[in-house]
């Protein structure tokens, strides 16, 4: 996922689409925006915020229900005339054509894709808050005002930025977990080693005196010290 670069932007487009179909693709369940024509100068690698629009299809909501399980609200709770996503557009097509990924596979055998021309989209973000927009018909490509735009890509950055913040603390947490941990062994923890510089023999009970000695020095103990 990659923000827009500061100095030379992708295009951002805005298509308007039924209330349930808006939130569907926000909820990353639908990945298609069926088009009338297809339109100029659009093509892969640009972003589509997607718009929600009027009017409710039960069909359409039963089949979210059934097939994606994504229940969706009563049709006066759905928001309208706001921008609730941006996606990166990855293919346009042309009804029956469609792309072969299997990430689109699911769509492709819906009801919901009719076409005359499909948009594609990948990298979904739901942005943090909607953002209101004027209406526009549904299939209509149109070019968001400068002030609504400026708040789209905003929300967009900002949702790419945590995104990028939460991956970072969770490398770091990763690369801190992959540090072996060196415990002491079996011997280490059984064996007594003798603390003189430079040896590393193990010590042995003095069968006499029960104390510990190593060969490295000369023990005494009071049982050996005999005339």
């Amino acid at each position: 996922m990659n923000a827009w670069p500061p100095s030379e932007r992708a295009p951002l487009i805005a298509v308007t689409v039924a209330p349930a179909w808006a939130r569907a693709v926000a909820a990353r369940c639908m990945a298609i925006l069926n088009l009338p024509s297809v339109p100029a100068g659009v093509g892969p690698g640009a972003y589509v915020a997607v718009c929600a629009g009027k009017g409710r299809d039960d069909d359409l909501v039963e089949w979210f229900r059934r097939e994606v399980a994504i229940c969706t609200p009563p049709e006066d709770e759905l928001p309208t005339r706001v921008v609730v996503a941006v996606g990166r557009l990855a293919v346009v097509s042309e009804y029956p054509a469609a792309p072969q990924h299997q990430r689109f596979q699911h769509f492709v055998s819906s009801p919901w894709y009719w076409g005359p021309v499909t948009l594609w989209l990948e990298d979904v973000v739901t942005l943090p808050a909607s953002v209101p927009c004027e209406l526009r018909g549904e299939g209509e490509v149109w070019q968001l005002p400068p002030d609504v735009q400026a708040q789209v890509r905003a929300g967009y950055g900002q949702v790419v930025r945590e995104d990028e913040e939460r991956w970072t603390a969770y490398r770091a947490k990763a690369s801190g977990c992959s540090v072996p941990i060196v415990r002491d062994g079996l011997k280490e923890r059984v064996l007594k080693k003798c603390a003189q510089p430079g040896c590393t023999k193990a010590l042995v009970k003095c069968s006499s005196c029960q104390g510990w000695k190593c060969s490295c020095t000369r023990h005494v103990c009071g049982a050996e010290a005999r005339p």
